[in-house]
C-alpha cells in the first residue's frame, strides 16, 4: 500500500469515528482561540488521545463541521513502513479526502506526531502557510518535553500538562457523586475508600476503569 492509500484510509477512518470522551476532563478551551499551536503533554495513559475525542466532540456541538475536524494517530501501525513523503503528502490527500468548509477552521489533532522524522520542519511550515489550520499536538516521550517543543517550535506555541485524573474526575468516573454539603456518614467512608484507591493507583484512566 503506498502513502497516498493509507493516508486515505486513516482519513476515512478519522472521519467516520465518533468522538464520545468516557469521562470529560477540566480543561480551559479558550486554549484553542489563542492564534499557537496547541501541544497536549503527559506521560503515557494519562488520557490525552481521549482529551482529543472530547474536543472534538464539543467542536462539533458549537457547529464545526466533521470535514473540518481530523483526528490522526502516528504512532498507527498501518501507516508504517514510512515512505519519507508522508509529511508532503498530507495536505494534499486531506482536501481531497474531506473537502472542508472554507468557512470554519480546520482542527488537526495529531497524535504521537513525534514519532516521525522531521516532524516539527513540517508542522512549522504549515503553522506559517496554512493559516485557515488549527494544529492541536500530543507525545509523551522525551521527544515532546515542554523543553524541546519550545526549541523546535519557538514562538508559536503553547503547552498544555494533561496528568491522570484528578479526585474530582475520578469520582466521576465511577460515577459518583455527592452533595458535598450534606455528606452522610456513610458517604464519608466511601470518600475515604476512594480517596485510597485513588492514591493507590494514582488516577490513571485505564486503571480506574478496571474492575479492582
Amino acid at each position: 500500500m503506498d502513502t497516498t492509500q493509507k493516508l486515505k484510509l486513516l482519513f476515512n477512518e478519522s472521519y467516520q469515528l465518533e468522538y464520545f470522551p468516557a469521562v470529560e476532563r477540566e480543561f480551559d478551551k479558550d486554549l484553542l482561540k489563542l492564534d499557537k499551536i496547541l501541544c497536549i503533554v503527559g506521560p503515557r495513559r494519562s488520557g490525552k488521545t481521549w482529551l482529543q475525542f472530547q474536543l472534538i466532540h464539543q467542536l462539533r456541538q458549537e457547529g464545526i463541521p466533521p470535514e473540518n475536524l481530523v483526528y490522526f494517530n502516528f504512532e498507527d501501525n498501518r501507516l508504517y513502513p514510512l515512505m519519507g513523503d508522508e509529511f508532503q503528502l498530507f495536505l494534499p490527500n486531506y482536501f481531497e479526502s474531506f473537502r472542508p468548509k472554507p468557512k470554519f477552521p480546520i482542527y488537526f489533532f495529531l497524535d504521537e506526531i513525534q514519532t516521525i522524522p522531521n516532524w516539527d520542519r513540517w508542522i512549522r511550515t504549515v503553522y506559517d502557510t496554512e493559516k485557515q489550520v488549527k494544529l492541536i499536538l500530543s507525545g509523551s516521550s522525551s521527544k515532546f518535553l515542554s523543553q524541546e517543543i519550545s526549541t523546535v517550535l519557538a514562538g508559536r506555541t503553547v503547552t498544555y500538562t494533561l496528568l491522570p485524573f484528578n479526585f474530582r474526575e475520578f469520582l466521576k468516573a465511577k460515577s459518583i457523586k455527592f452533595d458535598w454539603n450534606h455528606l452522610t456518614e456513610h458517604q464519608i467512608a466511601l470518600v475515604h475508600n476512594q480517596l485510597n484507591e485513588y492514591l493507590e493507583w494514582r488516577g490513571f484512566p485505564e486503571i480506574t476503569f478496571t474492575p479492582k
